[in-house]
This record gives structure tokens, sequence and C-alpha cells, in this order.
């Protein structure tokens, strides 16, 4: 949920929280009835009849396109203080989800394992495991990562705030 939040506010668009009870495990039912996974966040458009769609990053994906619809549907300049998070470049965009891809399958199964590690023998080969994912982070902000996600910094892809960013972000919060 914190992604698309970030999203949210980064795109500057209109919305309302509701906030939902997430004790004991069990969601209400009205949650279920929208998001059958129950899992936050989830979203309902008004932009379009108010369907719902949920899972952050597919939710942080709609909301880059809704942002490009609105924007596309405006008459006046492109003076915006806001940026899509996602650029026009169909490679740009596929090396931003390859760095969400790189988040979800690598880096944060590998910082949660050694989080949940209970085999004190194994601390250090999953602590050094944690290192080297986290270096070769350090080597896509400094343009030095040899497998095509190069940033160059300041941010992941580049000199541009993206998704690519949101998506990690909320987990080098946690840190």
């Amino acid at each position: 949920a914190a992604r698309t939040l970030i999203v949210l506010n980064e795109l500057e668009l209109d919305f309302e929280t509701v906030g939902i009870s997430m004790s004991n495990g069990v969601k209400p039912d009205w949650y279920l009835k929208i998001n059958p996974r129950g899992k936050v966040p989830a979203l309902r458009v008004p932009y379009h009849n108010n369907e719902v769609v949920y899972e952050s990053a597919i939710c942080d994906e709609y909301l880059c396109d809704l942002y490009n619809t609105l924007q596309n549907g405006k008459k006046e300049s492109s003076s915006s203080s806001s940026s899509s998070l996602m650029p026009d470049d169909p490679m740009q965009r596929a090396k931003i989800r390859l760095l969400n891809d790189r988040c979800d399958t690598v880096l944060n199964p590998t910082f949660f394992t050694y989080l949940m590690n209970k085999d004190t023998t194994k601390d250090e080969e999953m602590k050094q495991k944690l290192e080297e994912i986290l270096q070769s982070y350090e080597d896509i902000l400094s343009g030095e990562d040899s497998d095509g996600t190069n940033g160059g910094g300041p941010y992941m892809n580049g000199e541009e705030f993206t998704l690519a960013d949101v998506h990690m972000l909320p987990f080098f919060l946690r840190l």
C-alpha cells in the first residue's frame, strides 16, 4: 500500500483513503467483495465506473497510465510539476519492469529469508548474499551494472525518479 500511496502523491492525483482493520488477519466482508485476495491496496476508480484494481505493482502502473490519459486529455500547456513515473520509451519501461522484478524475485526473498533465519550457522552466508544483492543496487546507481538495467543514478533508471524507485523505496526504508 505504501508504494501506491507514493505514486498517488507523486502524480498529484486526487484520492481518498479508507482504512481497513487488519486485526487477527481477518478482512472485513465489504473489502473482500472488492478485492477477493484481501491484500492492500485496492483502488476503486471513479474514472472507470468505480471498477477496482488491486496488487500494488498493478495499481501503480495503472495510475501512471491513468495520469498519462488525463494529461493527454488536457488542453493546457505541458507545464505540469509531476512526471508520469514511467517513461514513454518502451525499452526504458521494460528496464523499469526488470528492476521491479529483480526487487520482487531476488532482493525481497533474500532479505526476508535472512530476517526469518533461525539457524545461526547460516547467518553469515545469508548476510553475504544480501550484501551482494545490495551491492548490485549500488552498481545500478553508479551505472556499473552488468545486466543492462544500469541507471547511472541518481535514481534507479538514471536522471528521473520512476516506478523503479517507488517499487524499492518501502524496502529500503525498512533496512
